[in-house]
């Protein structure tokens, strides 16, 4: 059976519960001159990668969600610095989507997922 629409369903659902949360750690890390290619490394089971955000033990989500950037990625070794500008060029403008590198027991992709379209209606 194909977990991958489970997946997606549960990262939609999470995204948009903490949608106003992820845009914040997104700006402040382009705000404050850290990257201008934030990444969320999105986890069920405790990960090495980035800031911790969004704890979902904590939070009753299905996803745990920590803040990083394109650099921890490649100092890690996550992306080789041979595909970076391959990485550049499929990355989206993260005002508009949230870069997800969601980590599974049996591998690790990345995603992107649009916020929603008004948010600012939402305070």
């Amino acid at each position: 059976m194909d977990k991958q629409p489970k997946i997606i369903g549960e990262l939609k659902k999470d995204i948009k519960r903490f949608e106003v949360i992820l845009r914040k750690a997104s700006q402040s890390v382009q705000d404050q001159s850290v990257s201008l290619y934030p990444i969320f490394a999105v986890h069920k089971h405790e990960l090495l990668l980035g800031i911790p955000i969004i704890d979902r033990d904590k939070n009753g989500s299905n996803w745990s969600f920590n803040i990083s950037s394109m650099e921890e990625f490649i100092t890690k070794g996550i992306i080789q610095e041979q595909k970076l500008e391959e990485f550049k060029k499929v990355y989206k403008n993260p005002n508009k989507y949230c870069c997800l590198f969601v980590c599974e027991e049996d591998g690790a992709s990345f995603v992107f997922s649009p916020y929603t379209e008004n948010l600012e209606n939402k305070n």
